[in-house]
């Protein structure tokens, strides 16, 4: 058991180390790439690429150690792993404990591998980078000889048209701003004809609306009013034919009752020469009697009702006319 745990504690310390190993080559990986944003910053592409060289081949052949020992590592621990197995399955009673610890530094060992991998792929992208970033800057170093070669070349040629180009650019560009300045004073200006104009139809709709209103409050008071005049004209209609009704009423029963007492009046002097008739004939005392008896009717009339029959005298001319409503209207 103190052998296993030795042997566990020594390749801890193996794999601590390596780690530590990783986490310096990442950190100075790291302090690299700051460097190469400082170099690039304060110092001309041609230093820049000696010192990024120097560097990336100090840390590849760091990279190349720390795999060989890995390796060398790996074997030896492999080696000691089946050498401690072997040992406690023969000796030690310990053999589940032995058996996490022994899972424990195959997780830290694969926890390792995956950094060195992951340092590795770093490593591949920054020479990608390198390499294109030597591409770029060649092409700007060819640039720029050619550059300077024309510059040098004919230094006279290039200054006059530089010189007119300027001049054409700025009135090109006065020209330029003077019809932004015109455009926007144009913007402007239509706009607050817009606001105008939408304040003025703001208005006109109010008032239009108003008057929409009024008209349909008109509307409603005179169609009320020309409903309660219909309705007056119907009354009166009414009423008038009513009024005709009892006029022609009226006036049949006038002419009715005129003609009545003009058939009385005739009648009483016929009974009067019936009267009078016997008269000649009779005694004197006799004859006195009978016109004094018959002298009483002659001022009263006899007034018949054509419908009942029933008679009045001239005296009850107001009663008989009554009746002869009354029998009308049944």
């Amino acid at each position: 058991i103190m052998a296993g745990i030795i042997h566990y504690d020594k390749g801890r310390k193996t794999l601590n180390n390596g780690f530590f190993r990783d986490c310096n080559i990442f950190a100075r990986f790291s302090s690299l790439k700051i460097q190469y944003k400082i170099v690039r910053c304060y110092f001309p592409p041609s230093l820049q690429l000696s010192q990024l060289k120097a560097q990336l081949g100090a840390t590849v052949q760091v990279c190349q150690e720390l795999l060989g020992r890995l390796e060398k590592e790996k074997s030896k621990t492999s080696m000691t792993d089946q050498r401690t197995q072997a040992n406690e399955t023969k000796d030690s009673p310990e053999v589940p404990h032995l058996n996490v610890i022994l899972s424990k530094l195959e997780d830290e060992n694969d926890q390792l591998k995956k950094r060195v991998a992951y340092v590795e792929s770093l490593n591949s992208k920054w020479q990608k980078y390198d390499s294109s970033r030597e591409e770029y800057v060649r092409g700007l170093c060819q640039k720029l000889k050619e550059s300077n070669g024309l510059a040098c070349a004919g230094p006279t040629l290039t200054q006059t048209p530089a010189a007119g180009n300027v001049a054409l650019f700025q009135q090109e560009i006065a020209r330029l701003n003077g019809l932004l300045q015109d455009k926007m004073m144009e913007c402007e200006r239509l706009s607050r004809e817009r606001d105008d104009s939408k304040r003025i139809d703001q208005e006109r709709i109010q008032m239009l609306e108003q008057q929409v209103l009024a008209y349909i409050e008109d509307f409603k008071s005179e169609r009320a009013d020309r409903e309660r005049a219909q309705g007056k004209i119907l009354d009166l209609q009414d009423e008038v034919g009513r009024l005709q009704l009892q006029i022609r009423t009226q006036s049949v029963q006038e002419a009715s009752s005129s003609r009545r007492l003009h058939m009385g009046l005739k009648k009483v002097p016929h009974r009067q020469t019936d009267t009078a008739e016997p008269r000649r004939n009779s005694p004197p005392e006799t004859s006195s009697k009978r016109s004094i008896s018959n002298t009483a009717p002659q001022g009263a009339a006899e007034l018949q009702c054509p419908r009942c029959l029933t008679t009045y005298d001239d005296e009850h001319a107001t009663e008989y006319l009554n009746h002869w409503d009354e029998c009308a209207k049944l």
